[in-house]
């Protein structure tokens, strides 16, 4: 079997848990590959290396090894492949990761196939300009249009299937999967949804207004935004809490279902609802 890992040099600057994941899954009989520019931390391991895409490629699973973010560039680079994730926990609160470091050797149910593949949706974003297309992305978690480093609120105009649903004035507003419902758009008052769910949330942030609430549309309603940039404003479109992409006058944000999906390794018999209770205890997060 191939495994390839990709570790959070943030979380584990030596990769210390990086390592005492390869040696396992070595041990185990798996041949594991790591991104060449972290192969020194491996020194003294039988690992393979090469570039991103080669570790990806024909891989059985993925291992993300940090937190949620990991775990998003992880799902990012596995889709391209269809290869599934699973997330070792060496974050804050994890709620995309499977494991926590003292449950290792959990992985070992990868070998003996006990363990569960949830596919879950993923959203596409593209930006229309004029007759162009300057920017297009799928999402796991979220896709967010913000006002940026501009003091000032955005106006908004949101659509679904053509019919317009909302204009005002906020932050900025956020587009959800139900994975990445506990994420960003929880913060912003979004409900918490099943990730297993086929549909999509719309929720504003900081809106000036009291009648604007969170919205949930059918996985295949195909959302538009419009922000209305006139002097002195500005927005960004955030993908994943990406890298920012800069919107222009006259941009529309075009979102929908993507056509492709993340797979998803769940290998304890928890529900979604208890793993959500226990990580938002009070005082979880620091």
């Amino acid at each position: 079997m191939k495994f390839t890992i990709n570790p959070s040099l943030s979380k584990d600057p030596s990769l210390v848990l990086s390592r005492e994941v390869a040696k396992l899954l070595i041990n185990w009989g798996a041949q594991v590959w790591v991104d060449e520019k972290t192969l020194s931390f491996y020194r003294g391991l039988p690992v393979f290396s090469g570039p991103q895409s080669l570790c990806f490629q024909g891989a059985d699973f993925a291992i993300s090894v940090g937190g949620d973010g990991t775990f998003l560039n992880t799902a990012h680079l596995a889709v391209r492949h269809g290869v599934p994730v699973v997330g070792v926990n060496k974050g804050t609160v994890g709620f995309l990761t499977e494991i926590d470091p003292g449950e290792l050797e959990l992985l070992h149910r990868l070998f003996t196939e006990e363990y569960t593949v949830e596919r879950r949706m993923l959203l596409n974003a593209k930006v229309r300009r004029g007759r162009g297309t300057p920017y297009t992305g799928f999402a796991v978690n979220d896709i967010t249009v913000h006002r940026g480093t501009s003091p000032r609120l955005l106006n908004l105009e949101v659509a679904s299937d053509g019919s317009f649903i909302h204009r005002f004035r906020a932050d900025g507003m956020i587009v959800a999967t139900p994975t990445g419902s506990t994420a960003y758009a929880l913060s912003a008052g979004g409900p918490i949804i099943d990730p297993r769910s086929n549909c999509m949330e719309v929720v504003p942030i900081a809106a000036h207004t009291l009648v604007i609430r969170p919205t949930i549309f059918h996985s295949n309603a195909r959302i538009t935004v419009t922000p209305f940039l006139d002097q002195g404003r500005e927005a960004t479109l955030l993908v994943d809490g990406g890298s920012g992409f800069l919107l222009l006058p006259g941009d529309v944000v075009h979102i929908r279902r993507d056509k492709t999906q993340v797979m998803v390794v769940r290998m304890k018999p928890d529900s979604f609802y208890e793993v959500v209770k226990s990580k938002l205890q009070e005082g979880e997060i620091s």
